[in-house]
């Protein structure tokens, strides 16, 4: 897993400055950023990988399972199986 604090350093800003810039310029902040990045990476593990709904969690530090499907369905409406089946 890559921090905030390397993204922010690799950057040239401070996690605060990084944070506000995001802000400014996407509208969202870093945490919702990171969490639609996520989510949109596992739509393309779902669609074009095997791996299971657990290793994809996994894979991209959800805290959860549980907590990567809640997600995955408030942000597309459908649940994770669901997406796989339809693609």
């Amino acid at each position: 897993p890559i921090t905030v604090e390397e993204i922010a350093h690799h950057v040239g800003y401070s996690r605060p400055a990084l944070s506000r810039k995001i802000k400014k310029e996407l509208g969202i902040d870093l945490s919702a950023f990171i969490k639609q990045c996520k989510l949109e990476e596992a739509k393309d593990l779902l669609a074009f990988t095997d791996k299971s709904i657990s290793e994809i969690s996994n894979y991209l530090c959800f805290s959860s399972q549980s907590h990567f499907q809640k997600s995955f369905k408030d942000k597309y409406g459908i649940t994770p199986q669901a997406f796989r089946r339809s693609v």
